[in-house]
């Protein structure tokens, strides 16, 4: 449609650790990828939400792709534009929307800490990352269009290619 799309950019130093799982389910705007790390795999989801104030299916679907692809996990970030309000939570919030009620009871009962502290857009925080993962940060930088840049970092530590060369020698035709 004449939405922008989700997207996750992996560095080429780690590309090779990145697995690609799959996109949301029905009409939304989200992708999941695996980081294999040297302590196991992690989940990383980009959503993007419209700004729709009902507490709509959407959240059903995203429930059962987090508990299906979190299985087996070390942890999980999922980050991105939610448009969600919540006055209590996140801070900065104009007003409480069932949607914002329904993702915080969500991210309550599975154990993702809101980590996006200051307004992303026009005074309110509407791009969250969530995650449950030790020594996961958010930062929001300068403004790109209407929206405040947001960086989710991993602090993980990803396997390293090692090219290992051998000298190989056939005995049976040796001299």
């Amino acid at each position: 449609g004449g939405g922008g799309g989700v997207l996750i950019l992996a560095s080429s130093d780690i590309a090779g650790s990145v697995t690609f799982l799959e996109e949301g389910s029905g009409t939304d705007e989200r992708i999941w990828v695996t980081v294999h790390s040297t302590h196991g795999p992690h989940l990383v989801c980009c959503w993007y939400r419209p700004p729709d104030e009902s507490n709509s299916d959407e959240f059903n679907r995203f429930e059962e792709e987090y508990l299906r692809l979190r299985a087996g996990t070390m942890g999980a970030m999922i980050l991105g534009d939610l448009n969600l309000h919540n006055v209590k939570w996140p801070d900065h919030s104009s007003h409480t929307s069932p949607a914002g009620r329904r993702m915080e009871g969500l991210a309550k009962a599975v154990g993702l800490q809101q980590l996006v502290k200051e307004p992303t857009r026009e005074g309110n925080l509407l791009d969250l990352v969530l995650s449950d993962i030790k020594g996961a940060s958010a930062s929001v930088h300068a403004p790109i269009a209407d929206h405040s840049l947001v960086l989710g970092c991993l602090d993980l530590q990803v396997p390293e290619e090692e090219i290992i060369t051998r000298k190989v020698w056939c005995f049976d035709q040796a001299d």
